[in-house]
């Protein structure tokens, strides 16, 4: 099935796809789990549009956002003096949706003396406002949404078991966008011409450099945070090219390169990665380096002659005045590390504001100056 505001071919997302295309035609009610920013009201709204009540409203409460007192009224309405400041009948979000679909957002948070309330609508299709005794027809079919884990909550007595079951009788999970690699590269051009549009702009490019950093972020907030992020790099765009603020792709990659690892496979992949660097990489680990300086700082001319020679060679490839330019021994010992993890020169230049072609003759030198510093530090502090 083709619907505009579901982007993605992965087999993961496939699968989610198919959902959607089986539970539409039915009347039951739908349970969409998933993390933050994944999509959960697209998909309530694609099974919506999709199923036959379609030209019925569709009408949205986020149970978080509304204090406990008043949910039930927004629900269920109440009647004119049913509560103080209650000057007048309102309909509740069930008698608004009468004929389509009501989509409960954060069902998680529905305070637990409601849920009974609730779980009678969903069995009986009856209800009534507050401070009435007029019983009124449901006819609506009701998606709720979740970021929490229900069956866990069930399991501590903080959610009832009986809604749970009414509300999951077709469950629908989202995987996160870490989950949906090959779909980054279609979310950012669907998004790219959506603002573009809105802004009157003409931006037709992505960078295969801008586009391999994005891809490689793990997005913790999800669809959410590339949408908002993509709005932005729009709004800085003037040209054709999309054009990222180079601050906000350095925190991309810094935070790439600092995630914690997820799986067994990356884990597996990480310990191969540092037992098989080789020797030169080694010896210019963090704690090694932090020796050799130590102990050549006890021979103050060495000391002064390689301090000196440092701030030489990061003068070489990042510029004095370069924005967000870290300290020499930080600029150096981080070129380091991101070419032992194997970022590109792109990336790397993006980080240290350096340029790609400079890049390699400044690992190499920087390498030797170590290496030189090792040998020093040893004929320093043995004299004979």
């Amino acid at each position: 099935m083709t619907i505009p505001d579901l982007i993605g071919s992965s087999e993961r997302f496939r699968a989610v796809l198919e959902d959607v295309r089986v539970v539409a035609p039915a009347k039951c009610a739908v349970l969409v789990q998933g993390e933050t920013g994944t999509g959960k009201e697209v998909i309530a709204r694609a099974i919506h549009n999709s199923g036959p009540r379609h030209r019925g409203p569709f009408v949205g409460l986020n149970c978080a956002a509304i204090p406990g007192a008043l949910l039930e009224s927004e629900l269920f309405g109440h009647e004119r003096g049913a509560f103080t400041g209650a000057i007048e009948q309102t309909i509740g979000r069930f008698q608004a949706a009468h004929g389509g679909t009501l989509f409960l957002d954060e069902i998680g948070d529905l305070p637990l003396e409601l849920q009974p309330k609730l779980l009678r609508v969903l069995q009986e299709q009856q209800y009534e406002r507050l401070g009435s005794t007029r019983t009124l027809r449901a006819d609506v079919r009701v998606i709720a949404a979740t970021n929490q884990d229900l069956w866990r909550m069930v399991e501590e007595r903080t959610f009832r078991a009986d809604l749970y079951y009414r509300l999951s009788v077709f469950p629908i999970s989202l995987p996160p966008l870490r989950e949906r690699k090959d779909d980054i590269s279609s979310l950012v051009e669907h998004f790219v011409q959506r603002f573009s549009r809105q802004m009157g702009k003409s931006i037709d490019q992505v960078p295969d450099g801008v586009m391999e950093i994005i891809r490689s972020h793990r997005w913790p907030g999800n669809i959410r945070e590339l949408q908002n992020f993509i709005e932005r790099s729009v709004i800085m765009t003037s040209g054709r090219v999309l054009s990222p603020r180079m601050t906000e792709l350095k925190m991309l990659i810094q935070a790439t390169v600092s995630a914690p690892t997820q799986t067994l496979s990356d884990a597996e992949r990480d310990e191969y990665a540092t037992a098989s660097k080789a020797p030169e990489q080694m010896f210019a680990e963090e704690a090694i380096r932090r020796k050799y300086e130590s102990l050549l700082q006890k021979v103050p001319a060495r000391w002064q002659e390689y301090v000196k020679r440092k701030k030489k060679l990061v003068s070489s490839f990042v510029p004095k005045g370069t924005p967000g330019r870290p300290p020499d021994h930080e600029t150096l010992d981080q070129l380091l590390q991101l070419t032992s993890q194997g970022k590109s020169l792109r990336e790397i230049a993006i980080i240290l504001g350096a340029q790609p072609e400079q890049i390699p003759s400044a690992i190499d030198r920087y390498r030797k100056l170590i290496d030189s510093a090792r040998k020093r530090s040893k004929r320093g502090t043995n004299p004979s």
